[in-house]
């Protein structure tokens, strides 16, 4: 009898990973084809699934509060209202700054920027009336429980839009660095998945964490070896391609060309002194994108997943299994980006500060220099010629 529900257990498990597997599939292929219409389309993707994730938020805590309204009679003015008005004002600081930035070094758009210069007033504007709607609504009855609310509704963006702050920066620095780090963490919580199935609790019988109690050390340690091992290879087959690879200077322009940054040129590469102590060469023939490969697939398997168990924690305290049912064996936006979102934080930090040299300021101003029109480059001389004189 045992014997017969462990394996109706097993069936149950396979036939879950199948499901997972194949939904899992067709998300990935929409995201390629996204993908392939270039920096634009992809930024048009994650806005989106910034609003869904967001919705998913306030629907959990919305159902939360149904309940509570019954029990702690609290009543919340402008519950869902207010949510959404914080989280629009803080993707249009997000876009809009990332869209003047743009403007301003890339030549075609310079027009836009006279415009894009209230930007920061037009956000200070929605700021304040954000904060002050937040404290007008404020009942005496329910004040804890809407002190509570506001600060469920600051983490929510902390986690939608702060933490994916710089996610138009990087697709549009090439959308290798959006989809590769993408890929490792999906890879890493697929083989988290196969691996917690098929060895889990087979050798380790401690428990991972208490707030996912069907996550494993097997799963935990094998998908990170997996990720490590597929983050080496792909990166050197993915850096091959030159639209991924290549910066976007025209929005809704895909590249075709460009003076490809030498980390994806194949050459020797040193490795750490240490590397000799362990048997292991001093330097090997390889593109320096799978050094940086290596480190990015560590962060996706030993950092990138506790924004998964954070996102369990929250299902937890407000009693929901998944978010939503939007994917089939995945469950909502959420579900499937919790990781996402942090790695998306931490490869603007690795670009920015392993990819990105330091540009001294002479070399800024001539780069912005050729930025301009003719007419302008003019003025520019002109002005210089009468500050030497």
């Amino acid at each position: 009898m045992q014997s017969a529900e462990k394996v109706k257990k097993a069936e149950s498990s396979v036939k879950k990973f199948m499901r997972r597997l194949v939904f899992g599939s067709i998300a990935f292929a929409i995201f390629r084809l996204v993908l392939e219409g270039g920096a634009l389309w992809l930024v048009l993707l994650i806005v989106g699934a910034q609003f869904q994730v967001f919705k998913e938020l306030v629907n959990v805590r919305y159902e939360k509060y149904k309940r509570d309204k019954i029990g702690q009679m609290a009543d919340v003015p402008l519950f869902r209202t207010l949510q959404w008005f914080w989280f629009l004002t803080a993707m249009f600081y997000t876009y809009g700054d990332w869209l003047k930035k743009f403007a301003m070094k890339t030549a075609s758009m310079q027009w836009m920027s006279e415009y894009l210069h209230w930007h920061q007033f037009l956000v200070f504007i929605l700021f304040s009336i954000a904060f002050i709607m937040s404290i007008i609504t404020i009942r005496p009855k329910s004040l804890k429980y809407q002190v509570g609310h506001l600060s469920w509704t600051v983490v929510s963006i902390v986690i939608v839009v702060a933490q994916m702050i710089q996610a138009p920066f990087m697709c549009h620095s090439g959308t290798f660095w959006f989809f590769f780090p993408a890929f490792l963490v999906i890879n890493n919580d697929c083989w988290a998945y196969a691996c917690g199935m098929l060895a889990g609790k087979r050798f380790i019988s401690r428990p991972f964490l208490a707030l996912s109690p069907n996550k494993t050390w097997e799963g935990f340690i094998g998908a990170t070896i997996i990720t490590l091992v597929i983050g080496w290879y792909s990166a050197d087959v993915f850096s091959d391609r030159m639209e991924f690879i290549c910066p976007t200077q025209i929005i809704g322009q895909v590249p075709v060309e460009c003076e490809v940054n030498e980390i994806f040129h194949r050459r020797t590469v040193a490795l750490w002194p240490i590397t000799q102590n362990f048997g292991l060469p001093a330097e090997i023939v390889a593109k320096p994108i799978q050094i940086h490969a290596i480190l990015m697939a560590l962060v996706a398997s030993l950092v990138a997943p506790f924004g998964g168990f954070m996102a369990s924690a929250i299902k937890r305290a407000n009693g929901v299994k998944d978010f939503a049912s939007i994917i089939p064996g995945h469950g909502g936006f959420t579900d499937r980006l919790d990781c996402q979102m942090l790695m998306s934080l931490y490869v603007w930090t690795h670009y920015t500060t392993m990819v990105m040299s330091y540009v001294p300021l002479r070399d800024r101003l001539v780069n912005e220099f050729t930025q301009l029109n003719d007419e302008d480059r003019s003025y520019v001389l002109t002005q210089l010629v009468g500050l030497h004189n």
